[in-house]
């Protein structure tokens, strides 16, 4: 899977963004939150294209070059639901070499294989970008035979709880997205964050993005994230100027932020969620808890 590159970190931390300016180039195809697919009912899952996943000629297209069906979408969730998980990689001690004996892991990366290469042939991009994230699905990429390359997406903990914190409008749902308690929010970037830089020590090819760096200097970041292992890439994407892209002639994410629907040209800038937004006790308890976040993981 070294033509895969797994966007690893929290929610809030600038995946959709990068995804979007990483999939204007026509070496790269970015398919936002691929989990979507077994994890969501699909006829009610709609395309950053604007049609539902079952309409998606895309979708359509890759589906059956994979060989993928309803069952085996079932299949990859009931997988999901046991191998996983967290509680499986402590069983495993979070050791890659008896994660990829496992059986369940082994056909779970078997049939995302088969996937990401109808992904490929539907596309025709070299390069099939995940933005999943999640912390488990890394360390079973991790365990398959050819491991993809790793982007850290990192942003900084006040920025990602508070972001959590504000109500979101998600179109594809006509409804909000969750917004999680501050705990669960600190939490879940705590978990990301360990798993990457776990992953990180044990070898595995892990590019750290800081979303700050990259809101403000998209091009070099990049750059500096991707040419070791996709020499190359980042030059042929559709730069519009420093911190501008003209986004690709496709793209078909299925879950991710719902800037993803966005057709315009992509404008990278730094984003914070002001103080002014919550109440004083709130903003008191997000900006300490933060701060305690950010000792911990210097």
């Amino acid at each position: 899977m070294d033509r895969l590159i797994y966007i690893v970190g929290s929610g809030r931390s600038g995946s959709t963004v990068m995804e979007r300016v990483l999939n204007s180039s026509d070496r790269l195809v970015g398919v936002g939150e691929i989990h979507a697919l077994w994890r969501l009912p699909i006829d009610g899952l709609m395309c950053s294209c604007g049609a539902t996943v079952p309409d998606c000629t895309f979708w359509q297209s890759a589906l059956s070059h994979a060989e993928i069906d309803a069952d085996d979408l079932a299949e990859l969730a009931e997988l999901e639901d046991s191998v996983i998980r967290n509680k499986f990689l402590v069983r495993k001690r979070y050791d890659l070499r008896k994660i990829a004996r496992d059986p369940g892991i082994v056909r779970f990366n078997a049939l995302q294989a088969r996937l990401f290469d109808g992904v490929r042939v539907a596309s025709g991009a070299e390069i099939v970008l995940d933005s999943s994230k999640a912390g488990p699905r890394a360390w079973a990429l991790a365990a398959s035979e050819r491991p993809p390359v790793f982007l850290h997406a990192y942003r900084n903990a006040r920025d990602v709880i508070a972001s959590w914190r504000k109500p979101k409008f998600e179109p594809s749902t006509n409804s909000l997205m969750n917004k999680p308690s501050l705990g669960n929010a600190a939490l879940d970037w705590i978990k990301v964050e360990q798993a990457a830089r776990s992953l990180a020590r044990r070898g595995q090819k892990v590019s750290r993005v800081n979303y700050l760096d990259f809101a403000k200097a998209p091009r070099p970041t990049l750059h500096a994230a991707l040419e070791p292992w996709f020499s190359g890439l980042v030059d042929t994407m559709n730069w519009r100027g420093e911190r501008d892209v003209a986004p690709g002639a496709q793209y078909h994410s299925v879950l991710g932020n719902p800037d993803r629907f966005d057709r315009g040209v992509i404008q990278i800038r730094p984003q914070r969620v002001a103080a002014q937004t919550f109440s004083r006790s709130e903003a008191i308890a997000i900006q300490s808890v933060a701060a305690v976040l950010q000792r911990i993981y210097r």
